[in-house]
């Protein structure tokens, strides 16, 4: 049984779920100061250490019962679930962008106006743009890697400077928690990577291609062939499969592609490279589903299918 503690630890990098109590100097339940910024570190480390160790736990009794299938699948689930994480940190650093490209193009038409240089509204609105960019550019900056924690501290310390800083309600005791949550936020992302990079390792190790992995057989003796059920990760499998079939008995091809893409988006079930497996053991329970080439196709530009399998995942969400 993996334990849960250290996605959920990850997950609250989403701004959503992120608490924030400024008068209390709290971020998350950590002291927004250099303190809570070690705290948090040793705290995010120890979680990543029992996830791990959890995790390599649960490959080896899958290995004493030679389920090399079942390794890839749970691998499978384990980093699609770390780069739904990423997700709505990768939707703020492009909306960070934008806001970027946007004080940008407003400062170039201010400045094409060229305006007399007595005109002080004309001057305090460059002025202010031009410190909306420079801090924005430096957070993107930070949390995308672009700079490190000692020029991050240094340039945030400027905006002490910034014309308009108070009146935006920013001093440096501002500033400095600002800074403190920022450096956490960039530690939390950086063990995203070091998880995905480290379960990425395991699957290449536990490769369901790799030759040197292959149960050995009796001569005669046929590969055990797994029912379509045991591919599924759901609470409640009999109720899914009750669902799938109402969805796919008599179906082939687009439906069977939106749909198993759906189940994959879901983390339902984690295909493996080698998808004719999983389509054998549909057709085992679902009947003809089509050819492999025709579903395969359908899945390479799901993109094209998008409102089509985001309907599906309506449905299959609802399955308790």
């Amino acid at each position: 049984m993996i334990t849960n503690d250290f996605i959920k630890e990850l997950e609250k990098l989403d701004s959503h779920f992120s608490e924030i109590d400024i008068d209390n100097n709290l971020w998350n339940g950590f002291f927004l100061n250099y303190e809570g910024i070690s705290e948090y570190e040793k705290h995010l480390i120890s979680l990543y250490i029992d996830y791990f160790n959890e995790v390599s736990d649960y490959i080896d009794d899958l290995l004493l019962n030679k389920s090399i299938n079942e390794i890839n699948l749970f691998l499978n689930s384990k980093l699609r679930k770390f780069e739904s994480i990423k997700i709505p940190l990768t939707k703020w650093d492009d909306e960070y962008k934008i806001i970027i490209e946007d004080v940008s193009k407003e400062l170039e038409r201010l400045k094409s106006l060229e305006c007399d240089e007595s005109n002080i509204y004309y001057n305090q609105s460059l002025i202010r743009l031009e410190e909306k960019k420079e801090a924005f550019q430096l957070v993107y900056n930070f949390l995308t890697g672009n700079i490190n924690v000692v020029q991050f501290r240094k340039e945030i310390d400027e905006w002490e400077t910034y014309e308009n800083i108070e009146e935006d309600g920013w001093d440096k005791k501002r500033i400095d928690q600002y800074y403190c949550q920022i450096r956490m936020e960039r530690i939390g992302r950086e063990h995203i990577e070091k998880s995905l990079t480290q379960l990425k390792e395991l699957s290449d190790n536990y490769s369901i291609e790799d030759n040197n992995w292959q149960m050995p057989l009796k001569a005669g003796r046929k590969v055990e062939e797994k029912d379509f059920i045991f591919y599924l990760h759901h609470e409640n499998k009999d109720a899914l499969m009750k669902k799938l079939h109402e969805l796919l008995d008599g179906k082939k091809g687009k439906m069977v592609a939106i749909t198993l893409k759906a189940l994959e988006r879901l983390v339902f079930i984690s295909v493996i490279d080698n998808r004719s497996i999983i389509y054998k053991a549909m057709r085992k329970e679902f009947g003809d589903i089509g050819s492999d080439q025709g579903i395969n196709s359908i899945i390479v530009k799901f993109g094209s299918y998008l409102p089509e399998i985001e309907h599906q995942e309506k449905i299959l969400k609802e399955v308790k």
